[in-house]
């Protein structure tokens, strides 16, 4: 399918849509955080910052300083346990209070763009606002924002999943490579 730009795309022969209802998830919501935090510049850093402290523990322990490994072992937990713990537990928060996330939304893929009901709440979000759309393992971001986008789980999608691969390249004006296959 050929690629367009913007939400000036015609429609498909045959009207495509995809209709996906659902709470979100806590794994879901902890997989963005996840990876909104472990890439971009944000992420080069903290990667950069663990293998440089996990260089310094290997070559560290060959001089002996009790003092040092101490330090450098605190400091790997810190980035590999509690930064991960501490986003699971904003994770459920977030899943706890905030009114997007306490029912059932229903969202709807079309031409138009990502037509969202969230109780009496209405609203289509056309495909010029879409930013960037990226595909994982497991889900679909549509981003609308730097760090806010729609999350569609492919486990929910079933048999729907390549249809919606199809109207994201086709509509969002962005590529979705198919990296199923390759991360599994």
């Amino acid at each position: 399918m050929e690629t367009t730009q913007g939400s000036g795309a015609s429609a498909p022969e045959n009207e495509k849509k995809v209709t996906l209802e659902y709470r979100m998830r806590f794994w879901d919501l902890y997989g963005f955080s996840l990876r909104q935090a472990l890439t971009g510049l944000n992420g080069c850093a903290y990667w950069l910052v663990l293998a440089l402290l996990v260089w310094r523990m290997i070559t560290g322990f060959a001089e002996d300083k009790q003092s040092v490994r101490i330090l450098l072992i605190g400091a790997v937990i810190l980035l590999v346990v509690v930064m991960p713990a501490n986003m699971a537990l904003r994770t459920a928060q977030a899943l706890r209070m905030a009114a997007q996330y306490q029912n059932d939304s229903v969202y709807t893929v079309s031409a138009e763009g990502i037509f969202v009901k969230q109780g009496e709440a209405e609203e289509l979000v056309e495909w010029s606002r879409i930013r960037k759309v990226r595909e994982s393992r497991r889900c679909f971001y549509a981003y609308v924002l730097k760090n806010s986008a729609f999350i569609f789980p492919k486990e929910l999608l079933g048999e729907d999943t390549e249809t919606l691969r199809e109207l994201l390249q086709a509509y969002a004006g962005k590529s979705v490579p198919d990296r199923s296959a390759a991360e599994r």
